[in-house]
């Protein structure tokens, strides 16, 4: 009977967190439906009313087809904005310092914000629907009313963080704080850092999300990757690596500071059942996991 009611207890916090995760989604295509285009070099021409702040995020991108936002709303940048402009009471753009593609992750991910314009309070506020802490809401409305920046970002953090955030489960806001002067998240980036995982051999599903897999009997050469990295380290022109407009001002010329490949040691490998500790499928097999680490 006890563990029935685990099962069913389960199976509803399963139930719970695909519909949080489901309404996060709808809401933020409906919302990016209506997004009017960002007009970067118009917003920063104009003399800034409102404050900006600062955020950490991190998260899973199996779900989401990359960081920018897109016409299914299955951007992170549109979860962002949907759950901020919810929380704020008005339309909130989300700059992000870079763009991730389709099922990449983000394990501290850095982007900006300003508090809507008063002209545009009421149009994507919650309004009192669920969703989150109430209590949080009621105290980021004394804040804003106040102007007390420092307690708006507290407040913010205290609830994106928590676990009735209203984000999906897969997104996490690490910390919100007050923007310092003349902050951007793209031009104030002073580096970024890639990882790429590859495991030799067969893999396991519980990485299937974070690595590449070979296949069984395939192996790298991390020497021989070892010495092509070399070649791509210090100041170089990276521009057959992205897409650049002619206007663009900024020079194509980057400094990659470390790029290696190198192998882990790390493999999960569950623990044989006692029964097959005497049959061949319990024989060991070597699979390592190959690491490619990049800075720029």
């Amino acid at each position: 009977r006890r563990e029935a009611a685990a099962a069913r207890r389960t199976l509803l916090e399963t139930r719970v967190f695909l519909h949080r995760g489901r309404r996060c989604m709808a809401t933020a295509t409906t919302f990016r439906a209506a997004r009017r285009p960002y007009d970067r070099e118009a917003q920063e021409r104009q003399p800034r009313q409102t404050t900006r702040f600062v955020g950490r995020v991190q998260y899973d991108g199996t779900e989401y087809v990359g960081w920018q936002t897109q016409p299914s709303g299955r951007g992170v940048q549109d979860v962002l904005e949907a759950r901020l402009s919810s929380l704020l009471g008005g339309r909130v753009y989300v700059a992000g310092s870079g763009r991730t593609d389709k099922g990449v992750h983000a394990r501290d991910q850095v982007f900006h914000f300003e508090t809507p314009a008063q002209e545009s309070v009421g149009e994507g506020g919650e309004g009192g629907e669920g969703g989150g802490t109430r209590v949080a809401h009621v105290q980021l409305a004394a804040a804003l009313s106040a102007a007390d920046d420092a307690a708006v970002a507290s407040v913010l953090e205290r609830v994106l963080s928590g676990p009735r955030s209203g984000m999906p489960p897969d997104v996490l806001v690490r910390s919100v704080c007050v923007a310092p002067a003349g902050f951007h998240a793209r031009d104030s980036c002073v580096g970024k850092r890639y990882v790429y995982t590859v495991e030799e051999g067969i893999g396991s599903p519980f990485g299937a999300r974070y690595r590449w897999v070979l296949g069984r009997g395939r192996r790298l050469d991390v020497a021989l990757m070892g010495e092509a990295a070399a070649l791509l380290t210090g100041r170089h022109d990276f521009s057959a690596f992205g897409v650049r407009r002619p206007d663009d001002p900024r020079p194509p010329t980057k400094v990659m500071r470390r790029l290696e490949a190198r192998l882990s040691p790390y493999r999960y490998t569950p623990p044989p059942h006692p029964a097959l500790t005497n049959t061949p499928y319990a024989a060991p097999h070597r699979s390592n996991s190959s690491s490619s680490s990049s800075s720029s």
